[in-house]
């Protein structure tokens, strides 16, 4: 039985401010470059696809990509890239990188 609304726990956000301008179709691409750049297998899509239909609607498609990935990608990219900062976030700037640097140019214009 689903917990009304109201009584559902307000899940605290993963993802950086400067990555809320990742969107869903950001997801695609994401895969794709860890596929192409280290050769991830295309099984880890067909995982998240199926974990993302069982999640609660209530939590964006983008929110839970983070979940996801930080579970599930970032540990193993961790350790073989000797990195203790994400690998995903890092990956997900990079791809968003020109929305991030126009959204700065925005905010700073408006200061």
């Amino acid at each position: 039985m689903a917990l009304p609304p109201k009584d559902r726990k307000h899940l605290e956000s993963v993802i950086p401010n400067d990555l809320r301008l990742f969107e869903v179709t950001d997801i695609n691409r994401m895969f794709t470059y860890m596929e192409e750049t280290f050769h991830l297998s295309k099984k880890w899509k067909t995982v998240f696809t199926l974990e993302l239909q069982k999640t609660e609607r209530s939590i964006s498609e983008q929110e839970f990509f983070f979940r996801f990935a930080r579970k599930h990608l970032d540990p193993p990219l961790q350790q073989l890239l000797v990195r203790k900062d994400s690998v995903v976030f890092a990956m997900a700037r990079f791809l968003i990188h020109d929305r991030i640097r126009e959204k700065r140019k925005e905010e700073e214009g408006s200061r």
